[in-house]
């Protein structure tokens, strides 16, 4: 073996190794002298056939083997003299011209760091303030439009009126083009006696269409939208309306007494508004609270966490973004929208952003792997976590659970991305709840909104 430095720095190693055909005839021979005991050839007891004509009919099995062994071998003579791991090296394979091997084998890590403890994380943690007189009065509001909708009682020969609940398609423009990726096709429910969440304007604009009649115009979305894309902006708006439903007169005492029915031990208006968000502020906890706790913990271990990585490790993770971002880019650019992230960035920005995420990447998956030892026994990934995550991917993509089952079985990769999604969430998890964490409370529905949509800019979220 012929084994050559072409770069030793102290994160970044690459060594170039070749293999003559002299040392691979040396080896196949070592190696087929004996496998040979073990052969059983038509004509011949086991292990007495000739050696020759073991190699005419079986030589090529055993070329592999000694391909896989040499390369094993150069592997684990590099891993001793230049103590690297062996497990992190990539092997890339070159044309073979005299050598019969001759491969290039690159090592790239990060610089050694002390796992630091749990409670150095500074956190914040959010919470649904229950007492909320503000909180109570959304909730009971909400709920009271749900009720009074009249599923049974769809519109069709009436145009819409103040007294429906619509629901339609909504298309924002960036530009008179470009859709945003957010607010593309996207379905929404209106109440249209609720005028907060699109504004005035555009209940107006909706009022007196009918079943499946389209509209294009513009339109300032009011300060109390949610959404920063559009709290107080005006955008070019197409909307179609694709349901109308009739409200009832339903009110707050009638509530009351529907729901008294379902659970007699509801006293007052009070008790059922407290009721009301504390089982709204559990969905909220779900479907909100629990990612941006989760995207909060990943900014607080990239904040904490200064170390050293190799730059061709941080040019590898910044390619897989940028690859991922442009197919995204270009899929959508044939859909005729406009990503997110080039809403708020610059492309130069972005080229940026790409390094900070590959970095902050490189960095959690770093500290994963040495929580992974230090917390086994918290981060292990059970039968039931796995059973969870393929009852909501069937559930996500429409398919029976069976089915979802039998896809992990026959997709190795699949079954990794799952587990390793799963590992991460617990991970998470784990260091927010063992964080040292500030307490704010959430006293109002549109916080929560305004909070996620902060954290969610488009697809350069992941890890």
């Amino acid at each position: 073996m012929k084994l050559s430095v072409v770069r030793d720095e102290e994160l970044s190693k690459e060594f170039h190794v070749q293999i003559s055909k002299a040392d691979f005839d040396k080896k196949f021979e070592a190696v087929i002298q004996k496998e040979s005991a073990n052969i059983i050839i038509d004509g011949f007891r086991k292990g007495k056939a000739p050696l020759e004509l073991v190699k005419r009919q079986q030589g090529h099995k055993f070329e592999r083997q000694v391909r896989v062994e040499l390369l094993e071998e150069s592997l684990d003579d590099i891993a001793k003299k230049h103590k690297i791991d062996k497990k992190d090296v990539d092997v890339r394979f070159n044309p073979e011209k005299d050598n019969v091997l001759d491969f290039n084998v690159t090592y790239d890590t990060v610089s050694d760091f002390k796992l630091k403890e749990l409670k150095d994380l500074k956190l914040n943690n959010y919470y649904v303030d229950v007492e909320s007189k503000k909180l109570q009065d959304q909730v009971l509001n909400r709920i009271l439009l749900t009720e009074r909708v009249e599923f049974d009682k769809e519109v069709k020969d009436k145009p819409v009126g103040k007294d429906h609940f619509v629901v339609i398609h909504i298309d924002v423009y960036h530009d008179d083009k470009l859709k945003m990726e957010a607010f593309s096709n996207r379905k929404l429910d209106v109440y249209m006696g609720d005028e907060s969440f699109l504004g005035k304007d555009f209940i107006k604009q909706l009022e007196g269409m009918k079943l499946n009649e389209e509209k294009t115009f513009e339109i300032t979305f009011p300060k109390t939208q949610p959404s920063k894309f559009l709290a107080g902006k005006k955008h070019k708006v197409s909307i179609k309306v694709v349901k109308i439903y009739t409200l009832g007169k339903l009110n707050e005492s009638g509530l009351l007494k529907k729901l008294q029915e379902k659970n007699p031990d509801l006293k007052d208006l009070d008790q059922l508004k407290l009721q009301l968000t504390q089982e709204f502020g559990g969905q909220l906890v779900t479907d909100y609270l629990d990612i941006i706790h989760r995207r909060r913990t990943l900014d607080a271990i990239d904040d904490t966490y200064d170390f050293g990585m190799s730059a061709r490790l941080v040019e590898n993770a910044i390619q897989d973004i940028k690859k991922s971002f442009e197919e995204e880019q270009k899929k959508a650019k044939e859909n005729g929208i406009i990503l997110q992230e080039d809403i708020i960035r610059t492309p130069k920005e972005n080229e940026a952003e790409f390094e900070r995420l590959a970095k902050r990447r490189i960095k959690a998956h770093e500290i994963f792997m040495k929580m992974r030892d230090a917390y086994a026994k918290d981060l292990q990934v059970t039968e039931m976590d796995m059973r969870k995550a393929l009852i909501e991917y069937a559930q996500n993509y429409g398919v029976p659970f069976e089915q979802a089952v039998e896809f992990l079985k026959k997709n190795e990769n699949f079954a990794k991305r799952i587990m390793s999604r799963i590992f991460e969430t617990k991970a998470l998890d784990l260091c927010h709840k063992n964080a040292t964490l500030t307490q704010k409370p959430i006293a109002d529905i549109i916080e929560v909104f305004a909070l996620y949509d902060e954290i969610m800019p488009g697809i350069l979220v992941g890890v």
